[in-house]
């Protein structure tokens, strides 16, 4: 009796196993309430009056990228894996008279071990400008921002600094 009741429980786990049936899954990005997506870098003549024109450019075109053996973009002239870019980049164009541009590119990441500095490519290498770190309402550093921008190519490149991510492990042998 025993037994039966165990090849029972087995036969009914077993058809329930199969009857769940298997369907193909795709990931997709969903923005929720709460969770953002990253701002698009953001351009503004230091001149009142002034024109310009700022093009928000992916990583993938950017100048001087690289793209690492993880899949992402890093800068060129940098230790690979060091450093990355912090999103999208940003051309500015039209300003005369040797007018400037503030440009900020949103770092909400800042305060979590990562720094970074608004780069400007100069057709061989990536630049630093001087870049300042500026607070929402919130009271957090949410935007890295330079303020010597003129016609060119920028982006935020940055970098870690908190301790080591432990090593992932790749293959388990058992003996």
């Amino acid at each position: 009796m025993k037994k039966s009741i165990y090849i029972l429980f087995a036969f009914i786990l077993a058809v329930g196993f199969a009857s769940l049936g298997f369907s193909p899954v795709a990931a997709t990005a969903i923005t929720t309430p709460g969770h953002p997506q990253k701002a698009d870098p953001t351009a503004v003549p230091n001149v009142t009056g002034a024109s310009m024109t700022a093009e928000v450019l992916d990583v993938s075109v950017l100048p001087g990228t690289l793209q690492l053996n993880s899949g992402v973009y890093g800068p060129v002239g940098f230790k690979a894996g060091d450093v990355q870019f912090g999103g999208s980049g940003l051309k500015v164009s039209g300003l005369t008279g040797g007018n400037k541009a503030t440009v900020c590119f949103a770092f909400p990441s800042y305060r979590y071990k990562w720094d970074g500095k608004i780069e400007e490519w100069n057709g061989t290498k990536w630049v630093s400008l001087v870049t300042t770190f500026t607070k929402d309402g919130d009271g957090i550093v949410n935007w890295a921002c330079t303020s010597a921008a003129g016609n060119g190519t920028y982006s935020l490149i940055i970098w870690y600094y908190g301790p080591a991510e432990p090593p992932v492990v790749t293959e388990v042998i058992f003996s």
